[in-house]
């Protein structure tokens, strides 16, 4: 079986990942205590020749995020070109990079600091490694809606009753399932060096507004969700709506849809 180092396979994307792909490769998935990204010399002792690729899924929102999204992709590929060895790296971003292109003079906000930063790793891997894809994932959602996020709020606001704050009604995102995210990553990861190389793929699926959302989880629950609408300016909230299809670079056809797995959902 080929052999992938899987960076990051315990956060919420990399446990879902590993669990699939682990039927088709040999998984290496060490915990963050045992592989830091951040420490040239611990990360040596994981890359090798024996190495197909490696999936960087660290970097999310959070204390270290431009750290890890800068230094991490520089150590990795200074490692990999010390060892004089070529395996394919798969680095996951985020759609919210666009966002952040258009809105960056604008205002600075939590995410769009994390999209700047993956913006950073993307542009340096693009210029230093020529054996990679990019991965770009919008919001990502599972049939528990085990994330946090709005459907973690809307869910725990009926079940209290109490009253949710939107920043606004009217903004865009876009979702896709966790499910479909692996199957996309399975696909490109089964085509030919030539058919993946120097990639950037939107996973991409659904565009929702706040409101729509909403009028799923009140049909769903049969209720009425107490909420305020703060009306934020919609540049500044990145409201964001995609039209890729992605099926067309990775042979999958997206399966879920955000609408029927709110009817669906049960969290006994």
């Amino acid at each position: 079986m080929k052999k992938i180092l899987l960076i990051g396979g315990y956060g919420y994307l990399g446990k879902y990942l590993k669990k699939k792909l682990e039927k088709y490769f040999l998984i290496i998935s060490p915990k963050k205590n045992n592989l830091n990204i951040l420490n040239n010399k611990n990360l040596k002792k994981h890359i090798n020749k024996k190495l197909f690729c490696i999936i960087n899924l660290t970097g999310q929102i959070g204390k270290n995020t431009g750290k890890t999204n800068n230094l991490g992709n520089k150590n990795i590929i200074k490692t990999i070109k010390e060892k004089k060895i070529n395996p394919l790296l798969i680095f996951f971003s985020t759609t919210l990079i666009e966002s952040y292109k258009k809105n960056k003079a604008i205002y600075q906000s939590k995410n769009l600091v994390y999209a700047k930063s993956k913006l950073v790793g993307e542009n340096f891997l693009k210029d230093n490694y020529n054996n990679y894809m990019i991965l770009r994932v919008s919001n990502i959602y599972d049939d528990k809606f085990e994330k946090r996020g709005i459907f973690n709020n809307i869910i725990n606001s009926i079940k209290k009753k109490s009253l949710l704050k939107i920043s606004n009604l009217n903004s865009f995102r876009n979702y896709i399932h966790i499910n479909d995210v692996i199957d996309h990553t399975l696909k490109l990861l089964k085509l030919s060096k030539d058919s993946h190389n120097k990639r950037i793929v939107n996973l991409i699926n659904e565009n929702y507004s706040i409101k729509n959302i909403l009028k799923f989880f009140e049909k769903k629950f049969i209720c009425k969700i107490k909420m305020i609408n703060l009306k934020t300016n919609l540049k500044k909230n990145y409201s964001q709506k995609f039209f890729d299809f992605p099926h067309k670079i990775t042979g999958h056809m997206n399966k879920y849809k955000l609408k029927k797995t709110i009817m669906k959902f049960n969290d006994k």
